[in-house]
């Protein structure tokens, strides 16, 4: 036990006395990484720890082949056949210019990537502030209690023309409309009865006209059923219970589209 405390004390005093001798000779602080950084700034920061302000230091670094950064982003099977065609060895030690230029290559091509990520998030980020400003614009003008009877005809019109796209398009002869789907829609959401007929339209702008005049006459005859001001306010808990539902299924699906995104640029990137 004696001789075994001896031994540590021994290779203690062999490091301090190395360490001091190197100080003398060189002095300042030495670092050693074992990988390289995705980033150069961060491989540069470590490096800057080494000399602060003057004082003398110096830094080294060791990497393999098979690390991530240069399986990914890195020409490997160019450097190994090279190194094959030269004889090296596997486990055998490498320092060449070459291989100091693929590592610069490949965080250089991780940079690009990380900066593309960076800009469309920032275009992300534009475009939601846009739907923000006008979702909340809108929610706001709600809730202080603005007549929403103009709001309410357009999202009609709106709903009209969606439906119109879809079952009588324009570039469709009226024969072919579906006026079955059409019709129930209108008594599903309006409780109108209506009979449609091809003969009677040439274009769907004929068929608009009416079916808006319909839905005009449906949407008075709800209002004085429950009095102007009872209507406003249902129509303003109807607003705003779907359209904080909406918002937050247009978030849901936004987030999955970025994420989407930048999965396909990343694959692009290590292909």
């Amino acid at each position: 036990m004696d001789a075994l405390r001896e031994l540590n004390r021994k290779i203690l005093e062999s490091f301090f006395d190395a360490a001091m001798m190197a100080r003398e000779h060189r002095g300042g602080l030495h670092i050693l990484g074992t990988e390289r950084h995705e980033s150069r700034r961060i491989d540069n920061q470590l490096r800057g720890r080494a000399g602060r302000q003057g004082d003398p230091g110096s830094s080294r670094f060791y990497l393999a082949l098979d690390d991530e950064l240069m399986r990914l982003f890195g020409n490997t099977e160019r450097i190994q056949s090279w190194m094959g065609k030269l004889g090296m060895q596997e486990g055998e030690n490498i320092e060449h210019g070459m291989v100091s230029r693929a590592i610069g290559h490949a965080q250089s091509k991780v940079e690009a990537m990380n900066f593309d990520i960076r800009k469309q998030l920032l275009d992300f980020d534009k475009v939601m502030s846009k739907q923000r400003e006008a979702v909340y614009s809108f929610r706001n003008a709600v809730l202080e209690g603005e007549n929403m009877t103009g709001r309410l005809e357009d999202m009609m019109e709106e709903s009209l023309d969606e439906k119109l796209a879809l079952w009588a398009p324009e570039k469709a002869h009226p024969e072919e409309w579906d006026f079955q789907s059409l019709t129930a829609w209108l008594a599903r959401g309006f409780e109108t009865d209506v009979k449609l007929d091809f003969a009677n339209y040439h274009a769907p702008a004929d068929l608009k006209t009416e079916l808006m005049d319909l839905l005009q006459k449906a949407f008075r005859r709800r209002e004085l059923d429950l009095n102007p001001e009872t209507f406003q306010q249902l129509s303003r808990m109807v607003l705003l219970q779907v359209m904080d539902t909406a918002w937050v299924e247009h978030l849901t699906y936004l987030e999955q589209l970025r994420k989407g995104i930048f999965l396909r640029a990343y694959g692009q990137r290590i292909r």
